[in-house]
């Protein structure tokens, strides 16, 4: 498996944070509008599926940067919850769609579904503080 986006319009992302750019090779596709990343051996617990502490750090990342890519501010995760409903496997192209949902002068709402093909895998949502400054360009 190398982890090569299933389609060439899905580009890596900018810069999250040395352990999401080293551990995880996250995609956002703009004519989609989604994220989606492949499942490696790295990614996975004793039970060969995807460890959930590490669907949730790329959870974190993928609705952190959607809400980076809408609000044009800096973001700090305020809260984030997980609904697991299936597991994410070794090769699995895991494909995440955003969705803001509110935002206020200093907070955005924003949910999301993780799924392999029509298959939902993972309900997530979280609460942003904006920062009220620019973000990095590279993390666009």
């Amino acid at each position: 498996m190398t982890g090569i986006p299933p389609s060439p319009d899905f580009l890596k992302i900018g810069k999250q944070g040395v352990i999401i750019d080293e551990y995880f090779h996250i995609y956002f596709s703009q004519q989609q509008n989604c994220y989606g990343m492949h499942v490696l051996k790295t990614h996975l617990n004793t039970l060969d599926i995807m460890h959930g502490g590490l669907m949730a750090a790329v959870c974190d990342a993928v609705l952190g940067h959607a809400a980076v890519r809408y609000a044009q501010e800096g973001t700090v995760t305020l809260s984030l919850s997980m609904d697991f409903l299936q597991a994410a496997r070794l090769g699995d192209w895991i494909r995440i769609e955003i969705r803001i949902t509110r935002k206020t002068r200093r907070i955005l709402f924003c949910d999301g579904i993780v799924s392999n093909g029509d298959q939902p895998l993972v309900r997530t949502n979280a609460t942003f503080y904006l920062s009220g400054k620019p973000p990095p360009p590279e993390s666009l």
